[in-house]
């Protein structure tokens, strides 16, 4: 396992420093309609990183706030309640900011 971490590791530090090392940065260049998204490869897996972990915490806080519900005395209840309170912070959304 520690081997695994360490070959990532040595994985992205060499993604990091190769375009420096060999002069050219890479261009990714992503478009559609009337937008336009463009940054250099670095970038690129940078941003698909972060939104990844992002992705990943926000899976692992779901599954938290679920499992403090469901080892409740009343689970069923306690379920209608986390759906009552997420239709209302979806109605008070669409209030303030008038999008479905």
């Amino acid at each position: 396992m520690i081997r695994l971490i360490l070959v990532i590791i040595a994985g992205a530090v060499l993604l990091a420093l190769s375009p420096m090392l060999i002069g050219e940065v890479g261009y990714v260049l992503i478009s559609f309609n009337q937008t336009t998204i463009e940054g250099s490869i670095v970038a690129f897996c940078a941003t698909i990183l972060v939104i990844a972990l992002g992705l990943y915490l926000t899976y692992k806080l779901i599954r938290y706030i679920l499992s403090l519900y469901s080892n409740t005395r009343h689970r069923f209840f306690a379920f209608i309640y986390l759906i009552f309170i997420s239709a209302s912070v979806f109605t008070l959304f669409i209030i303030l900011f008038n999008e479905i």
